[in-house]
């Protein structure tokens, strides 16, 4: 019985090619999309997870609230892991990770190998009993004990070693201290939200850093990770954390902050559920997991309408077939299972094309995404099997309407003339038609609001002139930091340099934050926490801020080198004051300072973090000992003469570093670069989406021209023009492209004000986009159709009369 199904269904089919055709590449197509999108969903959930013990590590992070707003920080101080860890007994081991960049070089004869690192961090011993790191080479228990001690991972060790064994060979890091390698592990995956290459003892770093960072408890620039027993119970342990905030930080903290209070955050959460101040690194974000998860479901929905309405469709076509096989003896049983087995014949053939579509267009996907996500093979097949199981049900589920309502007709109905069709099967395709035109709306109006967004963001204005600013990051070597100003008027003197600026960070950076004293505006003191910019005199011309009060920092006034401050205009709001005039010459002071100083001016907020963040409080001041960037202005007509001339210039004023650097607007414009791959992907997936609800439609129109052919004949001979026809055959399709755009409008405003929620500054929806994605869905609804309308309007009436 089986072996006749098949045979009957594979000759039907092959009298059916076109409709085989759609049906198998629109639901190939709706597969595959799902099977990468299902890829991308499992990666971005996967982060930390492949850490063995990742169910009993946990992040220290701070909650503050301080002038009324709640302020969560990623970031702690040194001296909090080894007092928790000593405190408590259930915390079993807890680490220390600053993340930091260095100059690593290697010598040996002659030949020297060095290069700026951007991933090189500090950290405790105990970090390979924490996290899931595996040694290929050395101790793991002893590898990061000793002071001057590095571990590199395996590409960082052939980078500078190549095939020689690297174990106790010595590398320089910033021409400071030598290092000896006591181990090589295993690159760290990419699926970890700590991303480094090399990790140095954090005795290392006692040594180096200045002694108030390792002692002061409010000096936060680290972060703690903590290694909790089996099946423990991190609240228990977070209760406790009160009593430890009032042993440690007792009155500074109560008399900075409204409140202050640690919590720990579960080490599989922090990438995809934290968005915290001073992120170790990039994090995800789950609206764009629910989004693109909703995009995979109408793709998949739109493909499995598609399959519906044309089996619906041809329902007319096989009336007769059936009732000639009940006239014969066929039972109803018997024709359920042929139409099932034509339909789900149907749907394995799109499942096979689905996993040569994924595996061929694979290395475009990943590309697109800046991901390497494996194949539906991965994790252990599932992801192949359980589209198998969708292809499966949309062939079964599609295949119903035939195999249910039209075994069910009797063959005297059906044999004594044409057979139109069902009421209940019109009104399920028009039902279906309008899914699949709101669906299409939505993801028009998606697609434009993710990139009038990301158009927005790049085109607004950041408050600072990002034009023609080189960055070279020197990562605080203290050679430069000594030498700084002499550095800076070398490259000042440099052919096509019109400004030259020093400073710890850069827009686009993370920047340090520190504990503030300071004169409130009822000349009470207060203490607060704020984000930090050590800079030169020059930083705020050479980056075009705009002084709203007071004065600039200057050189020529001595008090300025230790005790003057800039704050911008949040920080004055968050003081407390009602204009910038008012907090000129209050007291200042800033954690780590020996003095106290006073605010001599304040520039007009720049969009330090970018356009995604509110800009929040900066203080500025005069520190050279935090510088790590320097920034140049280079004369646009002389851009590529000035580069030249800074080379060599560093080469001569610095010689112990490279001249790496990179323009600021590229620097700064990695930060979007998250927000650009979401909007590539949503507008690629969406522009699937539309195509296959075009092959659906285009099935859909020749159906219906099909079964109206008489009808357009008898109009044909009464005087109707060609250009009426095509009217009539289409207004059918424009009264459903009308109720889908009711239907879709409310659904695709809620949807992106969700997503726009995530965004500080964010462009507003209004009707020109809802117009426009209306507008396309009529359009495109209008050419799938076309082709089929005109063929039939200008279709010879005698062979139209002669039909059936």
């Amino acid at each position: 019985m089986l072996k006749n199904y098949l045979t009957v269904a594979l000759r039907s089919l092959r009298r059916q090619k076109g409709y085989a055709a759609l049906n198998v590449v629109g639901l190939a197509v709706g597969l595959a999309c799902c099977g990468f999108i299902g890829l991308y969903v499992q990666d971005e959930l996967s982060y930390d997870r492949f850490n063995e013990r990742a169910d009993r590590i946990v992040r220290v992070v701070r909650e503050i609230r301080s002038g009324g707003e709640e302020i969560d920080s990623a970031p702690t101080s040194a001296p909090m892991a080894p007092a928790l860890e000593a405190e408590f007994p259930e915390v079993e081991h807890a680490v220390r990770l600053v993340m930091a960049s260095g100059l690593l070089e290697r010598v040996s004869g002659t030949e020297r190998v060095r290069y700026q690192e951007p991933a090189v961090a500090y950290g405790d011993a105990a970090i390979f009993e924490v996290f899931s790191f595996p040694l290929v080479a050395g101790d793991p228990a002893r590898a990061l004990v000793e002071p001057n001690a590095v571990v590199l991972t395996e590409s960082l060790a052939r980078k500078y070693f190549g095939d020689t064994d690297p174990m106790g060979q010595p590398l320089r890091l910033d021409d400071q201290v030598t290092l000896t390698v006591t181990g090589v592990m295993r690159d760290v995956p990419p699926t970890s939200h700590l991303a480094f290459d090399a990790v140095v003892s954090f005795a290392t770093w006692e040594a180096m850093a200045p002694s108030w960072l390792i002692t002061e408890w409010n000096a936060n620039y680290l972060y703690t990770y903590l290694l909790l027993p089996k099946a423990y119970d991190p609240a228990d342990l977070e209760a406790k954390l009160s009593a430890f905030v009032d042993r440690h930080l007792g009155e500074v903290a109560h008399a900075t902050f409204e409140s202050l209070a640690l919590r720990l955050q579960a080490l599989t959460g922090i990438y995809l559920h934290s968005d915290l101040q001073g992120e170790a690194g990039p994090t995800g974000d789950p609206t764009r997991l629910y989004v693109f998860s909703l995009v995979g479901v109408f793709i998949l929905l739109i493909a499995c309408v598609n399959f519906t309405n044309l089996a619906t469709a041809r329902a007319a076509q096989r009336a007769k077939e059936v009732g000639l096989r009940k006239a014969i003896g066929a039972w109803r049983s018997q024709l359920i299972g042929q139409f099932l087995a034509e339909s789900v014949l149907v749907s394995l053939a799109a499942f096979v094309l689905a996993l040569g579509l994924s595996q061929l267009l694979l290395p475009a996907f990943n590309a697109l995404a800046g991901k390497d996500v494996g194949t539906l093979w991965s994790y252990g097949g599932r992801y192949a099997l359980l589209l198998a199981g969708l292809a499966l049900v949309v062939g079964l589920g599609a295949g119903s309407y035939p195999a249910f309502v039209l075994s069910g007709f009797r063959p005297a109905a059906v044999l004594r003339g044409p057979f139109r069709g069902s009421r209940q099967g019109a009104l399920l395709r028009k039902g279906l038609v309008v899914v699949q035109f709101a669906v299409t709306i939505v993801l028009l109006v998606g697609t434009g609001v993710v990139h009038r967004q990301l158009g927005y963001m790049r085109g607004q204005g950041l408050g600072f002139d990002q034009e023609q600013l080189l960055v070279v990051d020197f990562q605080g070597d203290t050679g430069v930091q000594e030498q700084w100003e002499g550095v800076a008027h070398a490259l000042a003197g440099a052919r096509g340099v019109a400004a030259v600026a020093f400073s710890s960070a850069v827009p686009g950076e993370r920047q340090s934050q520190f504990s503030i004293v300071y004169e409130g505006p009822d000349g009470t003191e207060q203490r607060g926490e704020m984000n930090e910019y050590a800079v030169d005199y020059d930083f705020a011309p050479t980056y075009g801020l705009t002084v709203v009060a007071g004065r600039n920092l200057s050189a020529e006034v001595p008090t300025d080198t230790s005790r003057a401050y800039l704050l911008n205009e949040a920080a004055v709001a968050a003081l407390g004051y009602r204009t910038p005039e008012e907090v000129i010459g209050r007291r200042f002071h800033i954690g780590g300072m020996d003095e106290t100083g006073e605010v001599v001016g304040v520039v007009r907020d720049f969009h330090y973090h970018g356009l995604r963040e509110r800009v929040e409080p900066l203080v500025l001041h005069v520190l050279p000992s935090f510088y790590g960037y320097v920034t140049v202005r280079v004369r646009a007509d002389a851009a590529g003469e000035a580069v030249a001339a800074l080379e060599q210039v560093w080469a001569e004023a610095v010689p112990q570093r490279p001249f790496e650097y990179q323009f600021l607007d590229e620097r700064f414009d990695e930060q979007y670069r998250a927000e650009e791959q979401f909007g590539r992907i949503f507008s690629v997936f969406a522009g699937l989406a539309i195509f296959v609800a075009c092959l659906g439609l285009f099935g859909l129109a020749s159906f219906t021209a099909v079964q109206r052919t008489k009808e357009v004949g008898v109009r044909k001979v009464l005087g109707a023009s060609a250009a009426s026809i095509v009217a009539l055959l289409s207004r059918d399709f424009l009264k459903l492209v009308a109720v889908a755009f009711v239907v879709a409008v409310p659904v695709a405003y809620w949807g992106m004000s969700r997503w726009l929620d995530g965004f500080a500054y964010r462009v507003t929806i209004g009707p020109g986009v809802f117009a426009l994605a209306g507008g396309l869905t009529l359009l495109i609804s209008l050419v799938a159709v076309s082709a089929h309308t005109l063929r039939a309007a200008t279709a010879d009436p005698v062979k139209s009369l002669r039909y059936e």
